[in-house]
Order: structure tokens, then sequence, then C-alpha cells
């Protein structure tokens, strides 16, 4: 039994030694094996050789995709080269003799081609025919249809808004003429009051203002609960805040009542068209809005009032009209 185990120790000794020769010998030609070096030249050449291959198979997807077929028709560069090679192949012929009837039919045979490239207005310069018959979407028709719609619209308003503003302007002229007429005489009026008095040895006496301009000049601090009161009444809230105030008995105590709070004083037509013009706003949708158009001044007060320019404005301030 010993000489047994013996011989199967070494046998497991001579295989181990042939694994580890084994494996040395690999390891070696690992270590021997040449790597190919791959240079940054040549790493871009098959990027790019890839990039075109991609770009190729792209292209045949997309022709592919909208119904693009390849077509064997020659195009009219390739019918009128072979058209000259044919000719050229029957030059020969016609210097001896003039060309006869199988000549002529064989130049009518190689211009076909080209009649036929050129009639093909369809095919495209890389002999591709695109597809003629091909039904537009009912969605697209559907959005040209509303976009026309959509453009006959604005330009009807266009027109429309063209017109009015003609009319308006002619509208406006005539209210402006006719309270310049109006100022015009009641200045006459009084000069020939006043002229009239002297002539007669008396006094001319001008109809009482009928409106004030009223500026707060001072603060909250030491301002009595009733003046406070009065002031929020004229809607005085801040110092320097100025309003347009109707004179009559009841509001000609309130400003004495306020006298050390504000200054006040009776405007012409000239301050208040320079108010309007230079410091005039208007709120419209709870926005405060500058008047810069006579638009403005129609769409917040016209439909109510019927004041629909600045002459109508200035004019309904300065007389303190009905709508005051």
């Amino acid at each position: 039994m010993s000489d047994e185990k013996k011989k199967s120790n070494v046998d497991a000794e001579l295989e181990a030694l042939r694994q580890n020769s084994f494996v040395r010998s690999q390891r070696s030609q690992l270590n021997n094996a040449k790597v190919p070096e791959i240079t940054m030249e040549k790493w871009r050449q098959e990027q790019k050789s890839v990039r075109e291959g991609d770009q190729i198979k792209k292209k045949h997807a997309a022709n592919y995709l909208h119904g693009y077929r390849e077509q064997n028709i020659p195009t009219a560069a390739t019918a009128k080269n072979k058209n000259s090679s044919q000719q050229k192949e029957i030059a020969p012929s016609a210097s001896s003799r003039p060309p006869t009837k199988s000549t002529k039919e064989a130049i009518a045979t190689a211009v076909i081609p080209t009649k036929l490239g050129t009639h093909d207005a369809s095919a495209n310069s890389e002999g591709h025919k695109t597809n003629t018959n091909r039904r537009i979407p009912e969605s697209v028709l559907k959005k040209q249809a509303t976009q026309a719609k959509i453009a006959d619209m604005a330009k009807a308003d266009a027109y429309a808004y063209k017109k009015k503003k003609e009319a308006n302007k002619k509208l406006y002229m005539e209210h402006a003429a006719k309270y310049d007429a109006e100022y015009k005489d009641a200045e006459k009026a009084d000069i020939e009051g006043r002229r009239t008095a002297k002539a007669n040895g008396g006094f001319y006496v001008p109809a009482e203002p009928k409106l004030a301009l009223v500026i707060r000049i001072r603060g909250t601090i030491g301002v009595s609960p009733k003046a406070k009161k009065i002031m929020q009444l004229f809607r005085l809230r801040q110092i320097h805040n100025a309003v347009f105030v109707r004179l009559n008995e009841a509001t000609v105590r309130m400003l004495r009542l306020i006298e050390p709070y504000v200054t006040y004083g009776y405007p012409t037509r000239a301050t208040i068209e320079k108010l309007i013009y230079k410091r005039g706003f208007a709120k419209l949708n709870k926005s405060r809005i500058p008047i810069s158009e006579n638009a403005v001044i129609e769409d917040g007060l016209g439909a109510k009032t019927g004041i629909v320019c600045c002459a109508d404005l200035v004019h309904e301030i300065s007389t303190v009209g009905a709508n005051f």
C-alpha cells in the first residue's frame, strides 16, 4: 500500500509540474505578445467611416419611409451622354454615305430616354420618384381653413377700425369746434357786459366760480378727526393730492373747516387742459392707464356719459356739467 501511495503522490507532483509549466508558457506568450498600436489618426478614420455608414443607413431609411423608390429611369445627363456615344458610332458611316432609315431609327431610339427624363418632372436629381398621389391629412386642411378664416376676420376688423377711426376723428373735430365757439361767445359776452356797465357808469359783477382746485399741503400730524373726515370725503388722503371740487354752500363750509391743511383756487380752462394732457390718467379694468388717446376716454366714459374725447372732458369739468 505504501508503494501505491508513493506512486500516486509522484503522479500528483508530476501533474502539478505540468500545469505550472503550462501556466508559465501561457504567461510568457502573453508577455511577449505585441499589442497592436492604434494611433489617433487611425481612430479618427474609423470613427469617420462609422458616421458615414450611419448617415447612409439613415438616408435609405428616410427614403423608404417617405415612399421613395429607386427607379432605373435614366436622367437627362445620362441620356445625353448615351446619345452622343451612339452618334459617334454612327458618324463614320455618315461620312461615307447619308443616314439610312435604320440609322434614323437608332438616333430616335437614343433620344427617347432623354425625352422621358425631361418629361418626368417628379424625378429628382438622385433618380428617385416622389409620390405625387399622396393625400393631404384632414387636420392640415382644417388648420389651413381656420387660419384663412382668422386672417379674413383680422382683415375685416382692421378695415372696420380704420373706418371708425376716420369717423371718430371727424366727430372729435366737430366737438372741439363747437366748444371753441361756445368759449368765444362767453368771453365776448363778458367783454360786452363790462363795456355796457362802464358806459352806464355802473359796475360789472362776473358770475361766481363754480369750480375749485383743492391741494393738500399738510400731513396727518395734528389733524382733528372732523378735518380728517372732510379730507377723506374730498379724496385728499395724501399730501400734495389735488381734486376738482364743485362749489356750493356745503362744499364752501367744508373748505373753510380744512383751510389750515389745504390750499385752493379757481382754475382756468387752460390750467384744466394742461392737467389733463400732462397728468391725466383713467381707471379701466382696475388699472391706471395714462390718457394718451381719445379711445381711453371713450372706453371709460363713453357708454355712461357720452364723453368721448379730451375736448368733452375739459368742457365737462370747466363748466361743471351734469356728469361732473
